[in-house]
This record gives C-alpha cells, sequence and structure tokens, in this order.
C-alpha cells in the first residue's frame, strides 16, 4: 500500500513514529519522499516500443526516475539505450544459464543502487528465487489483454474479435495475479 501525506512534523519524529507503529503490527514500511527520482533498471528482450517511451519519458522528465541501466537478454536494444546516454548491460538467458544470469542482474541491482527494476517486454519468467530478492522493487510492464487473449500474438487475436480500445498495466510480476493480470473471478480495475 502506498500513502502520501504533507506534513509540517518533522521527518525524524514521523519516522520515531512510523516505527513505533509499524512494531506493534509487525509491518514492513519505509519513507520516502514524494517525485525522488528512484535509481531504475529496465529489463528487455527484442521489442524497443516500451524502452524507447520509458527512456524518452525519463530525458523529459515526464517520469521520475534515474535510469542506471539497461538490461537485455538479446543485444537488439543496444542502439536505443546507447543512444539515450544508458549503459546497456547484455545478460544472455538460457535454461542451462537462468540461475547465473539472474547472479549477475542481481549483483549489477547491488552494484547501481537500484531501487526500481522495470520488466518492459522482457520476455523471461524471474524464478520464484529472484522473485524473492527483488520483492516490491519489480513491476512488469504489458499490454492488458491478459487473461482474455493468451500467448504470442494477443494484439492479432484483439483485432479478430474487434477489440477498439488497448490498455496497459504494470502489475509486480511475482504474484499469481500478474500472471493473469488480475485476480481470477474479479473484475480488473
Amino acid at each position: 500500500m502506498r500513502v502520501q501525506v504533507l506534513t509540517t512534523v518533522p521527518r525524524v519524529e514521523l519516522e520515531k513514529d512510523l516505527a513505533e507503529l509499524a512494531g506493534e503490527y509487525e509491518m514492513e514500511w519505509s519513507l520516502d519522499e514524494v517525485g525522488r527520482a528512484m535509481r531504475t533498471f529496465i529489463m528487455v528482450s527484442k521489442e524497443g516500443h516500451c524502452l524507447t517511451d520509458l527512456l524518452f519519458r525519463a530525458r523529459s522528465q515526464g517520469l521520475p526516475v534515474d535510469v542506471v541501466g539497461v538490461v537485455g537478454n538479446h543485444e537488439t536494444l543496444r542502439d536505443v539505450a546507447e543512444f539515450y546516454g544508458v549503459p546497456f548491460h547484455h545478460i544472455p538467458v538460457t535454461k542451462e544459464t537462468k540461475e547465473a544470469a539472474e547472479a549477475e542482474l542481481l549483483g549489477l541491482v547491488d552494484e547501481l543502487g537500484v531501487e526500481l527494476v522495470v520488466l518492459a517486454r522482457y520476455m523471461q519468467i524471474l524464478s520464484e528465487s529472484l522473485c524473492e530478492k527483488l520483492r516490491g522493487n519489480v513491476i512488469n510492464i504489458h499490454h492488458s489483454f491478459l487473461p482474455s487473449f493468451k500467448g504470442a500474438k494477443p494484439y492479432h487475436q484483439a483485432h479478430a474479435r474487434g477489440v477498439k480500445l488497448i490498455g496497459a498495466t504494470a502489475p509486480h510480476p511475482c504474484s499469481r495475479a500478474a500472471i493473469t493480470g488480475h485476480e481470477e473471478g474479479k473484475e480488473p480495475t
């Protein structure tokens, strides 16, 4: 849950009070400043439209993030990252190298002080171990067709069925709800 407050209470006092309350209810919490640019990694595969949009918005200050790197499991989008002056890290992933690739990613996350990982058409399923280590700090951007149009060509399926409006979602990718796009049996919001 995210709560935004405007207060005249000094930060030190607010942190102390929140720590007491959180301790009483065994809550995990953090306090941050609104609008502070989070140190962000963007993970990609071969499709560049999400990456290009995110990098453009970050550069034009339309998105409060500090993109410290792009990680790709293919080299395809290196030129896009370099055009925007963002370091590109190629970490290939196969069944045999997945564990080592995820360890390399976590090393970069720690080394660069990454606070947020954005999956922007990253076409790999994250392991449970990686999800646990990135818990709360990773989001997945994808079309809002799930679960209605599953598979490799959801746009084609939607067009064939006459869909006129397309949206997007950005769920935390390490939950069952993220896999289907929303909780099964409930309408998406």
